[in-house]
């Protein structure tokens, strides 16, 4: 599992480091100049924080997320939003920076999913059950003479 939480965490810098380098290739077809290729460079580092997001969460809160509902959920909708985007890219567009992109997030988000997330909904929770003292009382030890 620690494997998996490094790996989640270098596919969160790795969104951080690439995505603006990926939306500076596309920079160009705003019209706008110089203040819309701001805009979309400005736009695409909100969209990278979102994107990484998930996958600090799951770094950073890993064995917990399997354990508590509310974790799971959160690691779930963070993890989702990775999931679809990248879904999306790789369904409608053409471009090879963009694809080549989007393919190894879709893999890790699916990865990552179903490490952290999809097991905790499957595991019993464990009840301990303590015995009444008066009820089978451990005998008194007997020894052996030898």
């Amino acid at each position: 599992m620690i494997f998996l939480r490094c790996l989640s965490a270098l596919a969160g810098i790795l969104i951080l480091l690439f995505a603006p380098q990926v939306a500076q290739q596309f920079a160009y077809l705003v019209d706008a100049g110089d203040v819309g290729t701001n805009r979309v460079m400005l736009a695409t580092m909100a969209a990278s924080a979102v994107l990484s997001s998930g996958f600090f969460f799951v770094t950073v809160a890993g064995p917990s997320v399997m354990r508590r509902p509310v974790r799971r959920a959160a690691a779930a909708f963070l993890l989702a939003v990775p999931f679809a985007a990248s879904a999306w890219v790789l369904l409608s567009s053409d471009r090879m920076p963009l694809v080549s992109f989007a393919a190894p997030l879709l893999a890790m988000s699916i990865i990552t999913f179903s490490a952290f997330v999809w097991p905790g909904a499957r595991r019993p929770r464990r009840r301990y059950t303590r015995i009444p003292e008066g009820l089978n009382a451990p005998a008194s030890p007997v020894r052996s003479s030898d």
